[in-house]
Order: C-alpha cells, then sequence, then structure tokens
C-alpha cells in the first residue's frame, strides 16, 4: 500500500511539476520511446492465474502541431500457473496521438500479434484507447502514465474475445521538440 501511495504522489507531483512545461509539439516533431506493462489476472470460479509483462518500443512522428502518427512493436510475456506455461508473443501496428497543450494526450492503436511457441500457434489483433500524460523532465523527456482500454479478438485470447483496462508507464525522447 505504501508503495502505491509512493508512486501515486510521484506522478501527481511530477504532473504538477510539469503542468506549463508543454507549450505546443512543432509539425516535424519526433517520438522515440517505449513503455512498460506489468499484470497479474485471476479468473472468477477458477484456479487460473495469469501473468503478462508488455514491453512498447515507439518511433513516432508530428505530421501537424500537436498531432502525432508512429509504429510501435510489442513484446509479450505470458505466465499461466494452472499449466506452469510460459509463452511469448510478437506485434506490430500504428498509433496516434492528439495533445492539448496542458500535456494531456488521447491515444489509439491497432496491433497485431503472433504466437509460435511450439505446439501453441495463434494470432490475435487489437485496439486500444488510452488517455495520458507527457510529464516533461527536461525540455525533450517526458514520463507518461497511460490509462486505457483495449479490445482484442483471436486466438492469442483465452476466450477468444476479450476487454482490458491497462496502465502502462513510459519514457519519450521528443526529437525537435524546440
Amino acid at each position: 500500500m505504501k508503495i502505491r501511495l509512493l508512486l501515486i504522489s510521484t506522478i501527481i507531483g511530477l504532473c504538477l511539476w510539469s503542468f506549463g512545461a508543454l507549450a505546443q509539439i512543432d509539425s516535424g516533431s519526433k517520438i522515440i520511446g517505449g513503455s512498460l506493462r506489468y499484470s497479474n489476472v485471476s479468473y472468477r470460479h477458477s484456479d487460473e492465474n495469469i501473468t503478462t509483462v508488455e514491453l512498447n518500443p515507439r518511433l513516432g512522428y508530428f505530421f501537424s502541431d500537436n498531432m502525432a502518427v508512429g509504429a510501435e512493436v510489442v513484446y509479450l510475456w505470458e505466465k499461466t500457473n494452472t499449466f506452469d506455461q510460459v509463452s511469448t508473443a510478437l506485434g506490430i501496428g500504428p498509433f496516434g496521438r492528439y495533445y492539448l497543450d496542458a500535456g494531456v494526450f488521447g491515444q489509439v492503436d491497432v496491433r497485431y500479434f503472433h504466437r509460435n511457441n511450439g505446439e501453441i500457434k495463434s494470432d490475435g489483433t487489437s485496439l486500444g484507447f488510452g488517455l495520458g500524460y507527457a510529464a516533461f523532465v527536461t525540455d525533450n523527456i517526458a514520463i507518461e502514465p497511460i490509462f486505457g482500454v483495449r479490445f482484442g479478438n483471436g486466438d492469442l485470447y483465452k476466450y477468444k474475445q476479450q476487454v482490458e483496462f491497462y496502465f502502462n508507464f513510459g519514457i519519450q525522447l521528443y526529437a525537435d521538440r524546440l
């Protein structure tokens, strides 16, 4: 509980500290960075527990002031306690972002995943919507918490369709921002 309170306090403090740091991100700027997500899901009426770690390197380009598009690669690592099984998946897809003047941004992404672990071969797609905040710690580097929802479909997901609420934590370099 103390760790959660410390993390939330740190994020709020960084957000307040950097509130005035973001004016506008000009056309022609680039995003280079990524995010990390950890989740541990247990299912009601089941002993199954799935631990997931997701790593998302990202590269984007501001084609207009405050509007960016780009691509990301997604690496998923999952462990299921029921079968004591570890699996990995690799994904790729486009993303889009729109930034408000206060550092708040909306993000949309589409992903295609493929998993090939010996006998397990599966594919899946997902559509995600997120709301984040770019807390600039320097003129070009931002820490970005993102909350969102993802809709998944395909063999990659346990029940063929899945809705997931998520929290990602990322660090981005905004090249040519100033």
